[in-house]
């Protein structure tokens, strides 16, 4: 669990650590297999080419467990990734992914570009830019709008 720390049980409760532990990962399954996209909310619209979105990913209308900020540029049909966070218990689990396929399908006629990437997300994007069409790639102004 987040935050708790070493959890050590005793040898008499061996038992219920697993039994809590089952439980614990069975709803951190749950949340997962339940997880979908809130609807885009326009955070401004930055001149007459684009506009600034975000959204994001929750499960049961639940506190979020991630957002995705991004821009499009409707002449030029170009999507900006601007940033993508998930706190890390929440790393490696599809979240990620899920927030890609989502930008997308909401916008079809966009190929998606990203900002700086960190080194450890670096590796996440080539695996997604393999089955996408889009090149995901760290070009900071893929059109002259941004």
């Amino acid at each position: 669990m987040p935050g708790w720390g070493d959890i050590i049980v005793a040898e008499l409760d061996a038992n219920l650590g697993w039994s809590l532990y089952a439980a614990a990962s069975r709803a951190r399954a749950e949340t997962i297999a339940r997880a979908a996209a809130t609807p885009s909310r326009l955070r401004r619209a930055d001149d007459g080419s684009t506009s600034s979105f975000d959204f994001s990913i929750a499960a049961d209308g639940a506190a979020s467990l991630g957002r995705v900020q991004y821009t499009i540029c409707e002449p030029c049909c170009i999507g900006l990734l601007r940033k993508i966070s998930f706190s890390p218990e929440w790393h490696c689990c599809g979240l990620g992914t899920l927030a890609l396929r989502e930008l997308e399908t909401r916008h079809p006629t966009l190929t998606w570009y990203t900002t700086g990437q960190y080194a450890h997300a670096r590796g996440f994007y080539d695996r997604y830019r393999d089955g996408s069409s889009s090149p995901w790639t760290a070009s900071q102004h893929p059109c002259p709008h941004f």
